[in-house]
């Protein structure tokens, strides 16, 4: 029930606010609001219930990816939010959100590889900062 409320909430805030205000509105800022502890939330399940959401709230990759941020980061990740965008055909471009945690890709609505743009994540509050290819 978390999953389909924060995508939806993800979905309308990304509608009104940039994807950085959006990530701290539903994931949280580093320091006081996140609980300093060991993880308990397995990324995989996260992902396998924002995809879900995802299906029933008809919600993009961005929509997506920013609600499961906020997900593994209420769960006490670390999570980082991707940006990027490929090249289909001659002149079309398209967009790409997804999320890594610990290494590893997940990828809410499965694309072929795009180009990163941007890295996001909390310690820099949600904000392109250092770091970012």
């Amino acid at each position: 029930m978390e999953s389909l409320l924060l995508v939806g909430s993800a979905r309308v805030t990304l509608e009104l606010v940039q994807t950085s205000t959006a990530l701290r509105v539903l994931a949280g800022r580093t320091g006081a609001t996140r609980r300093q502890r060991q993880p308990d939330l397995d990324p995989q399940l996260a992902l396998r219930a924002v995809q879900r959401a995802g299906n029933r709230a008809h919600a993009d990759c961005l929509a997506q990816s920013v609600a499961l941020a906020a997900v593994l980061q209420r769960g006490g990740h670390e999570p980082t939010l991707v940006l990027g965008c490929r090249r289909y055909g001659a002149r079309d471009w398209g967009a790409h959100a997804w999320v890594e945690v610990d290494g590893a890709r997940l990828d809410p609505v499965s694309q072929p590889e795009h180009a990163e743009l941007a890295r996001l994540r909390a310690a820099n509050d949600w904000r392109i900062g250092p770091g970012t290819s």
